[in-house]
């Protein structure tokens, strides 16, 4: 759906369905055993929105699961993000985002202070 030219309604559907598909593997992991499946599709849609100049789509996105991390304990998650290095979409790699690279460098340091307090 991503790749389809005809109308951007199929970009927007694609990256929803895949937004939800992330999140309800988030949500039904049991021990930890969805997150590594669950990064696998984080990559394919970071690298589709920075394809299709949609990086606000995926930097919502992993900001709503940062804020939402203790509902779904994602603090293992986003550990191994950490390890992949899979940040934000930053200005560099597509000219639509508002990150600079240090603030994508940061958002695995803010979910650990938030999952702290």
């Amino acid at each position: 759906m991503m790749a389809r030219r005809d109308g951007s309604k199929w970009v927007e559907k694609a990256i929803k369905e895949m937004q939800d598909h992330i999140y309800d593997l988030l949500e039904n992991s049991y021990k930890r055993d969805n997150h590594l499946n669950a990064t696998e599709c984080l990559i394919a849609l970071r690298n589709s929105c920075i394809r299709e100049q949609e990086p606000k789509k995926f930097n919502d996105f992993l900001h709503y699961l940062c804020e939402n991390q203790k509902t779904l304990d994602l603090r293992d998650f986003f550990e191994l993000l950490s390890s992949k290095n899979i940040t934000l979409i930053t200005k560099t790699e597509a000219a639509d985002s508002d990150v600079k690279m240090e603030d994508a460098k940061l958002l695995p340091l803010k979910n650990e202070i938030i999952s702290q307090e």
